[in-house]
């Protein structure tokens, strides 16, 4: 990713300069301003969807923005126990600092 980031650029020359350039041209500080503004708004696009595929790649690690696992089991273990009738049930987990986990 990091590599497809650093040639982007040099991938969009050929969109937005090399075309003036060839035809003797020459180019107005809008086109250039223009070619950056692409150049890192692809760039930061790409860089987002990275980081969001780095933190959903693992959804059980007990991260607060991963599936609350243990909580899950625990209510599962409850209803389980509540089937079979059983009078002493465990308790049901609390979230800690706003997070269940």
């Amino acid at each position: 990713m990091y590599i497809f980031v650093l040639l982007l650029p040099f991938g969009l020359l050929d969109i937005f300069i090399n075309d003036l350039v060839a035809a003797g041209e020459e180019l107005p500080g809008a086109y250039i301003t223009l070619y950056l503004l692409v150049s890192v708004l692809i760039t930061w696009i790409f860089l987002t969807w990275e980081l969001v595929g780095d933190n959903s790649e693992d959804p059980f690690e007990n991260r607060s923005t991963d599936v609350p696992m243990t909580a899950l089991t625990r209510t599962i273990e409850i209803d389980l126990r509540d089937m079979l009738d059983e009078s002493v049930l465990p308790e049901k987990l609390k979230p800690q600092d706003n997070i269940l986990y």
